[in-house]
């Protein structure tokens, strides 16, 4: 899947906002408090994972958020 957002400089980017966001709105979890957010980053974007606790047994959103615009590049679930 792949989601569009509009772009924003990076100051103002508050990619985990974001990122919970995109799983809130398009996979229609609103609690993640039992998850555990791992984030990421490379070159170019920060991931976020929001994983299970060790012992459940169920699906991860990843989020990508792009550095330089903001801009969700990536949403999947593994």
């Amino acid at each position: 899947m792949l989601f569009t957002w509009p772009a924003m400089s990076q100051p103002k980017c508050g990619f985990f906002r974001i990122a919970h966001d995109v799983v809130a709105r398009e996979l229609e979890i609103t609690d993640l408090s039992y998850r555990h957010s791992v984030i990421s980053e490379s070159d170019t974007v920060w991931t976020v994972r929001h994983e299970l606790p060790p012992d459940w047994i169920g699906f991860v959103p990843v989020v990508g958020v792009d550095k330089r615009t903001c801009v969700v590049v990536h949403s999947d679930m593994e």
